[in-house]
């Protein structure tokens, strides 16, 4: 178990936790941003120029956490604008759910009420005929009656 351990922490030395390897890439970008500008900075790099090594390099590198952070801060910015806009739009669809859901409801509403009226008028219409009809025969009833038989020549 000791040599495991051991083995670890040498592992650990020689390639880095992730946020060493983390670094070191980003440094290492930063570098090759200064190596494909210009060859001249790429030469006083390799001589180990005390203004470049320790001047340039970490301003360039400090300038560039600057722009990396600004970018996070930016993309995060927008990335809650885009979920506001979007909780928006949930929200004014599910409004127009809503009121479509409602106003169906009471479009069917007043067809099942207009259905009802009809209805009633349909039947009150057969009963006033029939009531018509029935009135009709008693009180209008052309044949005579047993005394104008009587009394007719």
């Amino acid at each position: 178990m000791e040599r495991l351990i051991k083995a670890e922490i040498i592992s650990e030395r020689l390639m880095g936790n992730p946020l060493k390897r983390d670094l070191f890439n980003f440094v290492y970008r930063v570098v090759a941003i200064i190596k494909k500008a210009s060859p001249f900075l790429e030469a006083n790099m390799l001589k180990k120029d005390e203004n470049t090594v320790s001047g340039s390099i970490p301003k360039l590198v400090v300038f560039k956490a600057i722009q990396h952070m600004f970018g996070y801060k930016n993309r995060k910015l927008e990335f809650e604008k885009s979920e506001e806009l979007r909780a928006l739009r949930i929200q004014s669809i599910t409004r127009m759910k809503e009121e479509h859901r409602l106003a169906t409801s009471l479009l069917a509403k007043k067809e099942q009420e207009a259905k009802l009226n009809a209805t009633n008028l349909d039947t009150s219409a057969v009963d006033n005929t029939l009531n018509t009809s029935a009135t009709g025969m008693n009180n209008t009833d052309s044949s005579p009656t047993t005394k104008e038989r009587k009394n007719s020549p």
